[in-house]
């Protein structure tokens, strides 16, 4: 990471990792097509861990499309967002949650907790159209594992 960092910061390139997904970000035109092979000859250095790009998910965006990253929207008023088919599918979610099985409603209960550090506005909207549902997932409890 300190390496990649100073690399891409002497060229004006932001550099962030989550996880195993790196993102490269610039205001300069065409500098970023010349960073995997800078990022390959930095991973040529280790002797452990042994990394490599995976090139076919590698993806180069700019403004003129939607920006995703990591399951998150980027708009051009650097906005983050979970996107609208995201949205639609919790929707749907919520309206069907009694007929949900308890590790759906587990797992539904986890990813509105993190839509809920990207968009809280989505979940109070959530709160308002689907009280009883929205009380319903407060109100489930993780049982305790004996």
């Amino acid at each position: 990471d300190d390496r990649v960092q100073k690399a891409t910061s002497m060229k004006g390139i932001s550099y962030t990792r989550y996880s195993d997904d790196l993102t490269f970000s610039t205001s300069s035109r065409d500098v970023l097509f010349e960073l995997p092979s800078v990022i390959d000859e930095i991973l040529s250095t280790l002797a452990y861990p042994k990394l490599e790009i995976n090139r076919e998910k590698t993806v180069f965006s700019s403004r003129k499309f939607n920006r995703h990253i990591t399951g998150i929207t980027i708009s051009n008023e650097a906005k983050m967002s979970i996107g609208h088919q995201v949205k639609r599918r919790l929707r749907s979610k919520i309206f069907e949650i009694y007929s949900l099985q308890p590790k759906e409603v587990k797992s539904l209960k986890g990813y509105l907790s993190f839509v809920n550090q990207i968009e809280p506005d989505f979940i109070a909207k959530l709160k308002i159209k689907y009280p009883e549902q929205m009380k319903f997932l407060d109100a489930t409890a993780a049982k305790p594992q004996l």
